[in-house]
């Protein structure tokens, strides 16, 4: 059965990620081996942004190590083309897109969506906010606020690996390996 999971802010090679969010040294390699411990090659990974911080070469490299059909959802350090992350081992490269499961109606993004188009969705899966840094930006937003329900943070930096979206819809299942 394919499993759809979700993971944003990879960061890979982003060595300032362990100053920044307090990773181990070798979050690379975290990353990887829960990865691949976890998802199967035929489960979905939507990752919601912020994949590497590297050269194509490197970047299809990392990707092409990681189990599963990959989506990328543009984040705001993915500064390349769609085609960019189609050619680096991607199935699909979007800003951001909806999808109805589980009867709810979502839409997944690299930030918080905080303009009406919100009232459209039960749900905004995102990343961006890591452990709740920039969250104070949000706050500032009425329309995040008067929402607030309705945002899912996908944080890497919790399990170091992606979260199956049923776990996210229905919490008591647990799908995830985490070491």
């Amino acid at each position: 059965m394919r499993t759809i999971w979700v993971v944003s802010d990879t960061h890979f090679d982003h060595a300032d990620m362990v100053k920044y969010c307090d990773r181990p040294e070798n979050f690379n390699e975290i990353i990887i081996d829960r990865w691949n411990k976890n998802i199967n090659p035929e489960d979905l990974v939507i990752h919601l942004g912020d994949f590497a911080f590297a050269n194509k070469e490197r970047t299809k490299e990392l990707a092409m190590q990681l189990n599963g059909h990959k989506v990328m959802t543009l984040g705001n350090h993915d500064e390349r083309s769609f085609a960019y992350y189609l050619d680096c081992g991607f199935d699909f490269a979007c800003y951001q897109f909806s999808l109805k499961y589980f009867g709810k109606k979502m839409i997944f993004s690299h930030t918080p969506i905080t303009s009406q188009v919100i009232e459209e969705y039960d749900l905004n899966i995102h990343g961006h906010l890591h452990k709740g840094e920039h969250h104070e930006e949000y706050l500032k937003n009425p329309i995040y606020n008067k929402n607030r329900d309705k945002y899912i943070l996908i944080s890497v930096e919790d399990t170091y690996t992606p979260t199956s979206l049923s776990a996210l819809i229905l919490p008591a299942k647990n799908d995830i390996i985490s070491e």
